[in-house]
C-alpha cells in the first residue's frame, strides 16, 4: 500500500493485464469489436485520480478514480479524497472531485476534472456550468456547496482523532 501514490505502476500495470487480456477478449467474442476508445471507473483506492494512459493496439485509455470518503489514518494525505463519476448517452465519462483530504481537514474541490492530454468536453463543461456557474436559477446548488464544504473538514478531523485513540479489537 503506497500512501504517497495515486496508483503505482505495478497496480496500474496488472489493471491493464486484465482488461487488455480477459476483459477485451470478452468483449471481442461477445460484441465481435474491440473499442476503439476505452475509459475505465475505478474504485479501487482511496485515491481519486483521471489518468490517460497506453491501451489496447496503441490506443488510449483513461482511467478514472473515484477514490472514498474513508477517512482512516490519523494523518492527512493530499492523495486521498473522493469524486463522482458522469457518463452521458454517448459515455462521455466527465469525473467531478468533490474532496481532497489534507490539512485542517482537507478541502471542498468540486471542479470536473480531466486526465493530463485530454482537454474539456462540452460534456464535462454542462456540468460545470450547471453546478458552478448559474447562482441565480433554481438549479444552482451553490447552498449545498458550501454547507457540504463546512461539513467536511469537521468530520474529516472528527474522524482523524477517532483514529489517534487507542481502540480494543
Amino acid at each position: 500500500y503506497q500512501t504517497a501514490q495515486e496508483c503505482s505502476p505495478e497496480t496500474l500495470a496488472g489493471l491493464k493485464a486484465y482488461l487488455f487480456g480477459p476483459c477485451l477478449a470478452q468483449i471481442r467474442q461477445t460484441y465481435g469489436c474491440q473499442p476503439t476508445e476505452l475509459s475505465v471507473l475505478w474504485g479501487h483506492t482511496h485515491k481519486p485520480f483521471e489518468k490517460l494512459t497506453d491501451g489496447p493496439d496503441g490506443g488510449e485509455m483513461a482511467v478514472y478514480n473515484l477514490g472514498g470518503w474513508t477517512v482512516d489514518f490519523p494523518e492527512p494525505s493530499q492523495q486521498r479524497g473522493a469524486s463522482i463519476v458522469f457518463l452521458n448517452e454517448a459515455l462521455d465519462v466527465a469525473a467531478l472531485r468533490l474532496f481532497n483530504d489534507g490539512p485542517d481537514g482537507g478541502e471542498l474541490v468540486c471542479r470536473v476534472q480531466y486526465p493530463d492530454g485530454l482537454a474539456p468536453h462540452a460534456f464535462g463543461e454542462a456540468i460545470s456550468q450547471r453546478l458552478f456557474d448559474e447562482p441565480d436559477s433554481a438549479a444552482s446548488l451553490a447552498e449545498v456547496w458550501k454547507k457540504l464544504g463546512t461539513a467536511i473538514p469537521e468530520q474529516v478531523r472528527r474522524r482523524r482523532a477517532y483514529h489517534q485513540q487507542p481502540h480494543d479489537v
